[in-house]
């Protein structure tokens, strides 16, 4: 039987260290958006937030974590969709000095290896917004899908959606 941290009951926004209890654990990343953080003392910072499939919660980059995958994967957030990295429970110094506190890092390497989590499917949204170019090019969804390969648009990896999206974009210059 998994044992319930209390710090994961509380209504948070992004993940915590204590949302890893079975040690390492791979994620793919879904979508990478900005967010804004408060913190304690109300300060307010900007931080990249990657959402990944297996959770709503998001995980808040600090320059550490956001320059690991950057080495693992580029600097430009579009070219992380669909890819993977293993988080870890680590300790970092307290951001107001007081001592050590728990904090998730992010393995500089590849993952590999058995148990890696399925490649993210697109959102509902990205699904939409695919409907939404279609439409807005006149390209038929038909002519999408077979050069997907797939028989609908949510079987599309997220790490397909960038590229759809300018696919569909070609097409209208071409019909031009």
């Amino acid at each position: 039987m998994a044992l319930t941290d209390y710090r994961s009951l509380y209504d948070k926004d992004f993940i915590g260290a204590w949302d890893l209890q079975g040690g390492d654990m791979t994620v793919t990343i879904k979508k990478v958006k900005g967010g804004e953080l408060t913190s304690v003392g109300g300060r307010k910072s900007k931080k990249p937030v990657v959402f990944m499939a297996h959770t709503e919660k998001g995980f808040a980059l600090n320059a550490t974590n956001g320059k690991t995958i950057a080495s693992l994967y580029g600097n430009f957030t579009e070219k992380w969709v669909g890819k993977q990295i293993t988080l870890y429970k680590s300790m970092t110094r307290s951001p107001d000095g007081s001592g050590d506190v728990e904090c998730i890092r992010v393995r500089p390497t590849v993952p590999e290896g058995e148990g890696l989590a399925p490649k993210a499917k697109i959102t509902p949204e990205q699904v939409e917004e695919l409907h939404t170019a279609l439409s807005a090019n006149s390209v038929p969804e038909a002519a999408l899908l077979a050069k997907a390969a797939v028989t609908a648009l949510t079987e599309l990896d997220a790490s397909d959606f960038a590229g759809a999206i300018k696919w569909i974009a070609t097409q209208k210059k071409a019909a031009a």
